[in-house]
């Protein structure tokens, strides 16, 4: 599935959503996870830079 998922590093037209015990976790291909956010909807971690 193609989900779009905005960072502070840019937004993502390709991710990837898995969802693992209520966590929504945003993989992209070449990068890895770029977002996650909890199950009532808080971001936990997100992409910021890439080096």
């Amino acid at each position: 599935m193609n989900k779009t998922v905005t960072t502070p590093y840019k937004t993502f037209t390709h991710a990837v959503e898995i969802n693992e015990k209520g966590y929504k976790k945003y993989f992209v291909k070449g990068i890895d996870v770029v977002k996650v956010v909890d199950p009532s909807g808080k971001i936990v971690s997100q992409l910021k830079s890439i080096q």
